[in-house]
């Protein structure tokens, strides 16, 4: 009876896991990644390599000597320098008119440009934040 519970209670685990890592949405590309990307969500590692799509609450990290370039669905761009992190902690994106994107760098370098789309970006920095709205 206990084996049963305790095989039901994994199963259950495992389904959730998989279900939390796989609804995550897609909001961009890699158009470049030079040497050592990786991505993070939710504990889950993985390289990432041109073409990759890149998701929300997604922690993007390169290494040393490592790049990557990001292009978003509305037509922004992400560059992430060697020994960066940072976190696509929001990409909200309506195509009528508005979007709003909360972009965290733990460390590194990063260069965001704007699609041309009006609306918000914010950028956290461990020592201020940045709020842009055009």
């Amino acid at each position: 009876m206990i084996r049963s519970i305790s095989f039901a209670m994994a199963l259950a685990t495992g389904c959730w896991l998989l279900a939390s890592t796989t609804n995550a949405q897609t909001i961009g590309t890699a158009t470049e990644a030079r040497n050592q990307v990786s991505g993070k969500v939710n504990a889950r590692v993985r390289r990432i390599s041109t073409g990759s799509g890149v998701s929300t609450n997604e922690a993007v990290s390169t290494g040393p000597a490592s790049a990557g370039v990001f292009r978003f669905v509305d037509g922004s761009n992400l560059n992430v320098g060697e020994k960066s992190t940072v976190v696509l902690d929001r990409f909200v994106y309506d195509p009528n008119g508005g979007r709003n994107v909360v972009l965290n760098v733990s460390k590194g370098a990063m260069r965001f440009v704007s699609g041309g789309v009006g609306g918000r970006a914010t950028v956290v920095t461990p020592g201020a934040v940045l709020g842009i709205r055009n």
